[in-house]
């Protein structure tokens, strides 16, 4: 069954990923946020309308500024695992 868009954990988010992530390529990891978690788009640059940032190995100056504008970090453990929960 299709979950309705409400539903979903990212529903109208902006959501920016940095550093590899493990066994997934940025654009997969791109698609299944917007179509499992229902984030709305994965720009490739973090900026206050930035709702997460997420950080997988290595995740450099895009982390540094998610830090400093205040926006809130995930790990790609906590991703996958999200991923799983909805797929």
């Amino acid at each position: 069954a299709v979950r309705p868009v409400v539903d979903l954990p990212w529903n109208g988010w902006v959501v920016v990923f940095t550093g590899a992530l493990p066994d997934m390529s940025r654009a997969d990891a791109q698609k299944l946020a917007k179509e499992v978690l229902g984030a709305t788009s994965t720009p490739s640059t973090v900026s206050k309308n930035t709702n997460l940032v997420v950080a997988g190995d290595k995740g450099g100056k895009k982390l540094k500024q998610a830090v400093e504008l205040g926006v809130k970090v995930m790990d790609d453990t906590e991703f996958v695992k999200l991923i799983a929960e909805y797929r």
